[in-house]
């Protein structure tokens, strides 16, 4: 689930890099404003968040932190979004992010070779 839904937000996150007008309609006037930025460049931040995001997802970098801001962005989104066949699917997606995050790193992590290093040095008293 790991690797799939990384490869989800890594081609959402090429798709808005690609053609960042066609996402500008997803934002919210709101959003815009407060933040007093074009919706253009709300979309480039979130492509790149999503780009390394999904990088550190499929590799398993923090995985447990990874996931639960993927998750919370998505609820945001879902959120913003309504209850829409969009949002639907953005919820669905948030749930399995979340399940990430509770099942925290599996053994083809980066966090995973991380730990086994380290246990590997720590000598034995």
């Amino acid at each position: 689930m790991r690797i799939g839904l990384s490869l989800v937000f890594l081609c959402f996150a090429y798709f808005q890099f690609s053609n960042p007008m066609q996402w500008t309609g997803f934002v919210p006037k709101a959003v815009s404003g407060v933040f007093g930025m074009s919706s253009v460049v709300l979309v480039m931040l979130n492509a790149w968040f999503e780009l390394v995001a999904g990088l550190a997802l499929i590799t398993g970098f923090q995985t447990r932190i990874v996931s639960l801001l993927l998750a919370l962005h998505l609820f945001g989104i879902a959120a913003t979004i309504g209850f829409s066949p969009l949002g639907v699917r953005d919820i669905g997606l948030s749930i399995a992010t979340l399940s990430i995050f509770l099942a925290g790193a599996d053994f083809l992590t980066l966090d995973a070779w991380f730990a086994a290093k380290k246990s590997a040095t720590v000598p034995n008293l």
